[in-house]
Formats: C-alpha cells, structure tokens, sequence
C-alpha cells in the first residue's frame, strides 16, 4: 500500500520521537523509510555536521534490525533507485 514513508528529520530531539512509530509502521506495511534532514541552511560547513547526524540517525535504526536478511539502507536504496 505505502512504499515509502517520509521522516522529516531537524536533529532536535522532539522530531526524533517520530522515529521509533516511523520504524513500526514501515516495518508493519512492509514499507522502506526515507529519511529527509530539514535545516535552515545550507551552507557548506554545517554539510558535515548534517551528514554526520543522519548517518548517526541510520546507524541507529540499522542497529535495531541487526541480523535481518537485508539492511534498512540496502532496501531504501533498492526501493528509491529501482
């Protein structure tokens, strides 16, 4: 039904409370998570803090589904660019 669910992501803690009931429903629907990191700039020296946090956001969640068949990265990737 949903292929993908969109978790907009502004590395307070408040929008990551979305996460954890993100994870349930994509894992219910059998839907992949895409992760969207929503900031007030762009600038080129906050790129690798924001880089930093999303990959810290995604080794967290891959953390929790350790020992499944295939990876929260590897089907989100399969499942955005088929």
């Amino acid at each position: 039904m949903y292929h993908r669910i969109l978790v907009p992501l502004d590395g307070s803690p408040l929008s990551e409370i979305a996460l954890p009931y993100a994870e349930e429903l994509a894992r219910g629907l059998g839907s992949s998570l895409v992760l969207l990191l929503v900031t007030g700039s762009a600038e080129a020296h906050d790129y690798n803090e924001q880089q930093i946090y999303i990959e810290t956001v995604v080794d967290a969640i891959e953390s929790r589904y350790e020992g499944h068949e295939e990876s929260l990265i590897e089907k989100l990737f399969r499942s955005t660019f088929p």
